[in-house]
């Protein structure tokens, strides 16, 4: 029977966006070049200066034919294939059994940076060491970020100029160069920072309010407009976060993320974002915050740490993190599932058992929630008295 040409392609699965990810993880950098114990050296110098800033994880093989004389070198295990190292907090396991991707990549969800050993591992980015003792292969000059020239080399070889497009843009520093090698890694992670986007959490059904939240008018408009228009000065891209019966109310100029993860309160859009951006950082607001300020959402992001799950406030009387006016970082999409997955859908539970930045308010009212009429004429007055 010949094929309907009009009939739509079947599509077994949903395609999803995918986040920018390695072998292991969204930052990644091989050492290769040179040999194994000199890899391993360099990995331990750039991992003890970057973990004071970001979490680093190193990434090798098993040597354990080797003889391990430098003390400097990171330390392999003969049952394992992978060593994983925190060097902030000096923890390290090991895995009996082979990880797949996906395995990996849950591994070093909350790394900043993995360093590999290139003789063994492929990467994103490369540090190319130029070894007169292990010359680098032409093959493996890909994607390489820095050049470094081990004792006793003076210069890049032609054959490696050669094989490197933009050899003039890639930074050349001795090996005893740690300091701007590391400085170099932190441009190199400075710059890819997840972009910022805004969240207004529109999706409640406003039980205790007794009519929708999200529409109340406490700056002369609705406060789910006002929340969007007030984080564009603070974002790159704003989005209404709403329910799918909620969209025809919203004019068409607003960007909106419809829930898809269902009937799950405020987790559920943020998990519907991150959906739909996996690589973009969110500015989540909550409709119920009418005291909210342009100097609580700057000092918010001001002081936004990207190498953690998220930065939030902390509420005075509790001293618990607020989970609705908080960044949340690309790397807390897992952390979000993987709660979610345990039977858990409270965010504030997350951001309590997860490594984040916890501020103090500039001030502290203006965390105040208005979820019922009592508190809703309690805002108003608030807002007229400040006035």
């Amino acid at each position: 029977m010949p094929r309907n040409k009009n009939r739509q392609t079947h599509q077994k699965h949903t395609v999803l966006a995918k986040a920018d990810h390695g072998t292991f993880g969204r930052n990644e950098l091989a050492i290769a070049g040179t040999t194994c114990p000199a890899v391993q050296k360099l990995a331990a110098q750039l991992s003890k200066s970057l973990s004071q800033k970001y979490r680093i994880g190193y990434v090798d093989a098993e040597h354990s034919n080797e003889t391990n004389s430098d003390q400097d070198r990171a330390k392999t295990y003969t049952d394992t294939d992978l060593v994983h190292i925190r060097t902030e907090s000096a923890q390290k396991f090991n895995c009996r059994k082979g990880l797949d991707n996906y395995q990996a990549r849950s591994m070093f969800n909350e790394a900043d940076l993995i360093l590999l050993n290139g003789n063994h591992f492929d990467a994103q980015n490369q540090l190319t060491v130029i070894d007169q003792r292990k010359p680098v292969a032409p093959e493996r000059l890909t994607n390489t970020k820095i050049m470094v020239l081990q004792e006793g080399v003076t210069h890049v070889p032609d054959y490696v100029k050669q094989n490197i497009k933009e050899i003039d843009r890639i930074p050349v520093f001795k090996i005893e160069e740690t300091g701007k090698i590391v400085s170099r890694i932190d441009q190199l992670l400075e710059a890819a920072t997840p972009s910022l986007k805004g969240l207004v959490l529109a999706g409640g059904k406003s039980t205790r309010m007794h009519t929708d939240k999200t529409r109340l008018d406490y700056h002369g408009k609705q406060q789910r407009l006002y929340l969007y228009e007030l984080m564009e000065d603070y974002c790159n891209e704003v989005f209404l976060s709403c329910r799918k019966d909620q969209k025809k109310g919203i004019p068409g100029n607003y960007n909106i993320i419809t829930d898809s993860f269902l009937e799950m309160g405020p987790l559920g859009g943020l998990l519907s974002a991150f959906r739909a951006y996996p690589n973009s950082a969110f500015l989540a607001v909550a409709c119920d915050l009418p005291l909210l300020s342009p100097q609580t959402l700057q000092a918010l992001v001001e002081n936004r740490n990207p190498s953690k799950i998220a930065t939030a406030f902390q509420k005075n009387e509790s001293r618990f993190p607020e989970p609705l006016i908080t960044i949340w970082e690309p790397k807390s999409y897992q952390v979000l599932l993987t709660f979610l997955g345990m039977g858990y859908s409270c965010p504030r539970k997350a951001l309590i058992n997860a490594d984040i930045q916890l501020l103090d308010p500039p001030d502290p009212r203006e965390l105040m929630n208005a979820n019922n009429p009592r508190q809703y004429e309690q805002a108003l007055a608030q807002l007229a008295h400040t006035s």
